[in-house]
């Protein structure tokens, strides 16, 4: 479960994961402290190419190129 942000300084960024390199594929915020459930919508197509997914908190409102701090990593 990812922890709440605060969306005035930070952002969550979904990452699909392609031979070990990161492919940026949205942006959202961590709404509630409990479980909860999160479309991101994204311009890539075919998410099955990907065998894992990750999830980063980023600085700022702009989802990087590359990620900074991973939190969460999984298929």
């Amino acid at each position: 479960m990812l922890a709440v942000n605060e969306p005035a300084a930070t952002t969550y960024v979904l990452w699909g994961m392609r031979r070990n390199e990161p492919i940026r594929l949205g942006a959202f915020d961590g709404v509630r402290a409990r479980l909860d459930l999160r479309t991101v919508s994204s311009a890539q197509s075919g998410l099955d190419r990907y065998t894992t997914f990750a999830v980063s908190i980023e600085p700022g409102r702009q989802a990087p190129t590359k990620p900074s701090q991973m939190v969460a990593l999984g298929r």
